[in-house]
């Protein structure tokens, strides 16, 4: 009796190893706490890693145009057309879409880039059975490019860009792969594209012109190289059919950025949010896909109903500013806020006198004469 009873006080005594249910949610609870404190310093984390490396690619990207200007003796134009160059500004100019469009900035730098094989076979394709390029084929011309414009090239992508993981789907259902880096153009408007007397003015020029006789070379930017941006950030479009940050196609918002200063105030500055600021391709509810709502939500908005690349300011997904490559090869974080003036119009007058440039306009314009401190940007 005893040692039944002693045995059965023994085994009352023994306790199970392992968590009880309370205890197991306990400690869920606590890590998912850990976890939810963590979460913004590893993304944080992230972010910064995404923003060195983006900054980096637009460094070389920067490299390649002085190594072309190098070789050239003038930074690559930001793109060229096809048909006759008209310098005039006529009432219904040639506006910059696939259609009328040859090799851009992008293509012409590939060989320093380490794409020499692609770069050929581009100049190629073009050159068959034309003389001049008044008979050149546009780019948009699938059976010779389709398999060109859809390379992906990891230098030309910014990791910060959720987007660019995502081809353009252009009209003829053909897929365009996405860049995330501009020619600056300068403040003019492109339309085609900037037309002489525009890039002429050294109240409206950039560095990479519409065409090769216009681009500068590197003694012509006067305000000096460390003063003014060769390149800056773009975003990839919000659809497969907004064709911003597309490498392979010229123009504002797919490979460069014009018109975004005080000439028309709608798209001044970076990561500009105006209703209707950008001008680009295909802008509309239904060439897009997305009402102008939706768009202004994404913060990527766009003129409703305009039909050609002749207007886009510098976009990016970091916090608050964008990364630029200045023509003497440094690479500057751009705050969204810095200074900007408002619209002055299209006036020449203006241009030509005005004293009035904000930071932004000069950091755009390669002539304007103004220096710029490194404190104001």
């Amino acid at each position: 009796m005893n040692v039944l009873s002693q045995n059965f006080c023994y085994g009352s005594s023994r306790r199970k190893s392992g968590f009880t249910l309370v205890e197991l949610l306990v400690v869920i609870a606590i890590i998912g706490m850990l976890i939810g404190m963590l979460m913004p310093a590893v993304n944080a984390a992230r972010e910064a890693a995404n923003k060195s490396s983006c900054a980096n690619n637009i460094k070389q990207l920067a490299l390649a145009c002085l190594n072309y200007e190098q070789s050239y003796k003038s930074f690559p134009c930001a793109c060229t057309q096809t048909g006759v160059w008209k310098a005039s500004y006529p009432e219904n100019g040639v506006q910059p879409q696939p259609t009328n469009q040859r090799e851009n900035w992008v293509i012409m730098v590939l060989p320093f880039i380490e794409q020499l094989a692609l770069y050929n076979s581009f100049q190629e394709k073009f050159e068959e059975g034309n003389t001049n390029h008044a008979n050149s084929t546009a780019i948009d011309n699938k059976e010779k490019f389709e398999h060109l414009r859809e390379v992906e090239i990891p230098v030309l992508k910014c990791p910060t860009d959720s987007n660019n993981r995502f081809p353009y789907t252009h009209t003829d259902n053909t897929k365009w792969a996405r860049g995330n880096y501009g020619a600056n153009m300068g403040l003019t408007l492109a339309d085609y594209l900037g037309h002489d007397n525009w890039w002429n003015n050294t109240g409206a020029r950039g560095v990479m012109g519409p065409r090769h006789a216009l681009s500068l070379s590197y003694g012509e930017i006067t305000d000096g190289t460390s003063n003014t941006i060769l390149l800056a950030e773009l975003r990839s479009g919000v659809t497969a059919n907004d064709c911003r940050g597309t490498w392979a196609m010229g123009g504002a918002g797919a490979s460069a950025t014009c018109r975004n200063g005080y000439i028309c105030g709608d798209d001044n500055g970076p990561n500009y949010l105006v209703a209707g600021s950008d001008d680009i391709f295909r802008c509309s509810t239904s060439g897009m896909g997305v009402d102008s709502a939706t768009r202004q939500r994404l913060k990527m908005p766009c003129g409703e109903g305009t039909n050609s690349n002749r207007q886009a300011t510098t976009r990016s997904q970091h916090q608050a500013g964008v990364n630029v490559a200045f023509a003497d090869n440094s690479v500057h974080y751009i705050s969204d806020n810095i200074q900007t003036r408002s619209s002055f119009g299209e006036n020449f007058d203006n241009i030509k006198n005005n004293t009035e440039f904000s930071v932004w306009d000069c950091l755009n314009l390669s002539s304007d004469g103004k220096s710029i401190d490194n404190a104001d940007f």
